[in-house]
C-alpha cells in the first residue's frame, strides 16, 4: 500500500484488494474512502476524514461473501445505490469481502453491477485466494495488493500479556489483522474458560462454558476450538480441525460442545 495509489487523481469505480496474511484492510479501505471524498486526497483533519475514521460515513455499505452475501443483497444494494446518498458528497462505496467465495448468482450480478460504471460508486472487493477469483470479474477491475505490517502487529501483540505459543495461536486464527485486534479480548476470555473446563472437569464448569458457548458466532466458535485445540493430544487435535471444516455448515452448538466434552473426559 503506498501513498502513490492513494495521491492518483482519478481511481477505478471497481477494486480488487489481494490481502497477504495479516495485512490491515480496514486501513487500506478508510485512506481508500478518505483519498476519494477528501478535497486533499485524505488530510485526516477535514470533517470527511473524521467521518470516515469515526465509522460514521452514513454511504458505505459491507459484505462478508464467506458468510452473508446472497443474490437478493446485491439485488438490495443496487436499487439503494441508484437513489441519492445519505451523504451531502453523494460518494458510495460497496464493500464485498471474501469476493473468491461468492457463488455464480451473485458473481453475475455483480458484473452487471460493475458494467454500469455509476460515477457516484466505487465497489471494492477484498480477498486472500485471487487466483479463486472469476476471470470476469478480474478482467473489469483494477487490482492493488496490500502486506502485513511486521512492526504494527508486534506492537500491538507486546501489549497484550500472552506467551509465544498464545501470541502464535492467535496470529494463525486470522488473516486479517484489524479482526485479530477486535478478537483478543475474546482469545483472552476463551483462553482462561478452557483452562478451568481442563483444570475442574466437572458439571458445574461445563453447565457455565456450554452457556457462554452457545451465545458465540462463527468466528468466535472458530477461535474457541482453535485455542482448544492447542490444549489436547494428537487425536484430540485431529478432530478439532474436523470441526472446524465443518464450522460453515453451522452445526449445532450443543453437540458441537458435547464432544469437546468427549474429549476432555477420556
Amino acid at each position: 500500500m503506498t501513498n502513490n495509489f492513494f495521491n492518483l487523481p482519478k481511481k477505478s469505480h471497481a477494486l480488487i484488494v489481494k490481502q497477504y496474511p495479516l495485512s490491515n484492510f480496514t486501513l487500506f479501505l478508510k485512506q481508500f474512502m478518505k483519498s476519494i471524498v477528501c478535497l486533499n486526497h485524505g488530510c485526516g483533519n477535514c470533517p470527511w476524514c473524521k467521518k470516515i475514521e469515526q465509522d460514521q460515513y452514513y454511504d458505505l455499505i459491507i459484505f462478508d461473501a464467506k458468510i452473508d452475501l446472497k443474490k437478493d443483497n446485491v439485488i438490495d444494494m443496487q436499487n439503494k445505490f441508484i437513489k441519492s446518498g445519505l451523504e451531502e458528497k453523494n460518494i458510495k462505496f460497496l464493500v464485498i469481502k471474501n469476493i473468491d467465495f461468492a457463488n455464480k448468482q451473485v458473481l453475475n450480478c455483480l458484473l452487471k453491477f460493475i458494467e454500469r460504471q455509476d460515477p457516484s460508486v466505487y465497489i471494492i472487493f477484498s480477498t486472500f485466494n485471487y487466483v479463486n477469483i472469476l476471470p470476469t470479474i478480474k478482467s473489469r477491475c483494477a487490482t492493488i495488493t496490500i502486506t502485513k505490517n511486521d512492526d504494527e502487529i508486534n506492537s500491538f501483540l507486546n501489549k497484550i500479556k500472552l506467551n509465544e505459543q498464545e501470541k502464535n495461536t492467535i496470529i494463525n486464527c486470522f488473516n486479517d489483522f484489524n479482526d485479530l485486534k477486535n478478537m483478543v479480548s475474546k482469545f483472552v476470555e476463551f483462553n482462561s474458560l478452557i483452562n478451568e473446563m481442563l483444570l475442574k472437569n466437572n458439571i458445574v464448569t461445563f453447565l457455565k462454558s456450554l452457556k457462554i458457548f452457545k451465545s458465540l458466532d462463527y468466528d468466535e466458535i472458530n477461535l474457541f476450538l482453535e485455542i482448544f485445540k492447542q490444549k489436547v493430544n494428537n487425536e484430540g487435535k485431529m478432530k478439532i480441525v474436523d470441526y472446524q471444516e465443518k464450522l460453515f455448515l453451522y452445526p449445532n452448538k450443543s453437540l458441537l460442545f458435547n464432544n469437546l466434552i468427549e474429549l476432555i473426559k477420556k
